[in-house]
């Protein structure tokens, strides 16, 4: 996928923003592995996941309350918007203000997280491609 200099730098905040989530949050030392994966949804759809391990403490608390808590902060556009603005830039706050221009027109979330059945977090960003001049750019 060819990315203008714009669509890989923000392809790369995306990156550096998952992967300093597991290194802060995973409750694991040293941080663990962490599966990282791309694809394209339809033509105008970046998809960027991470997957990784959890300590049982970080599992415990996500599957005890905050989790929930979580999804509720990030699913209601405007509250959210106002919560990242108090927030600041950083994690969630960042990736969710990065994929807030994507339409949702097959109901998936452009930001969405969790606890696979394997236990494992992930964090999964959609980003919307505009091609313009042979390269794509991420808006």
């Amino acid at each position: 996928l060819p990315l203008s200099g714009v669509g890989l730098s923000a392809v790369a905040d995306c990156l550096f923003v998952m992967l300093q989530n597991v290194t802060n949050r995973s409750g694991l030392e040293p941080a663990p592995w962490v599966s990282i994966s791309a694809s394209r949804q339809g033509e105008d759809v970046f998809v960027l996941r991470a997957e990784n391990p959890v300590s049982e403490a970080v599992l415990e608390n996500l599957r005890g309350g905050r989790l929930a808590m979580l999804e509720n902060r990030y699913s209601a556009p405007e509250e959210t918007a106002k919560l990242v603005d108090q927030e600041g830039g950083s994690g969630l706050p960042k990736l969710w203000r990065m994929t807030r221009s994507i339409d949702n027109h097959d109901e998936t979330k452009p930001l969405a997280f969790g606890v696979t059945d394997d236990s494992l977090w992930y964090v999964q960003v959609k980003l919307r491609l505009i091609q313009q001049d042979g390269v794509y750019h991420v808006s």
